[in-house]
């Protein structure tokens, strides 16, 4: 049944995924190093004024979510053959019943943390988007125009100055790598 081959093949599966997984994951900064990493290069004033996402979160996110929807099938098949094979209680077969719906409630647990982390990766890109659009990486053009009037002679001369709208730049720019780390 589904179910049994689940339950068979489910230690391949773990190892499978505790092999693979360096080869997914090559950073191997803690939190603080890779919030700096990011900070250099990806979450970088220049990274971030290009308007692309961050490549390396892209791409775990990519792995991930397909790891998780994987993950998730193959929890709702065994959740659903536990419930098929829990015997009744008014049958009078009682045995193992609680072991049952305890083991049963896990991988119920284990589904909806799935589910949760599925949702927080499916707004990761909002949630960027909007600290960025906060950075307001906006121009400000100030021109100027003097006019001069000496005897005969009216001088005139324009001046236009650009400068960058980004009063909370470092910290909002720190937010976004600790965002992405």
């Amino acid at each position: 049944s589904v179910g049994e081959s689940i339950v068979k093949e489910l230690p391949s599966l773990i190892l499978d995924l505790e092999e693979r997984l360096p080869k997914i994951f090559t950073r191997t900064e803690d939190i603080v190093e890779l919030e700096d990493a990011f900070a250099k290069k990806e979450c970088s004033a220049e990274g971030i004024q290009s308007g692309k996402p961050n490549p390396v979160i892209v791409e775990a996110n990519r792995i991930v979510t397909k790891e998780f929807d994987k993950a998730s099938e193959k929890l709702s098949k065994l959740q659903r053959f536990v419930l098929m094979h829990v015997p009744r209680e008014e049958d009078g077969n009682n045995f193992g019943v609680e072991v049952q719906a305890q083991f049963n409630g896990k991988l119920g647990e284990y589904l909806k943390w799935c589910d949760d982390t599925q949702d927080e990766n499916k707004v990761y890109h909002q949630a960027r988007a909007e600290i960025i659009r906060q950075m307001e990486f906006e121009r400000a053009v100030e021109e100027r125009e003097t006019v001069c009037e000496k005897e005969d002679k009216v001088t005139k001369s324009k001046a236009t100055k650009s400068v960058v709208n980004v009063p909370q730049l470092g910290d909002l720019l720190s937010y976004v790598a600790r965002h992405d780390a």
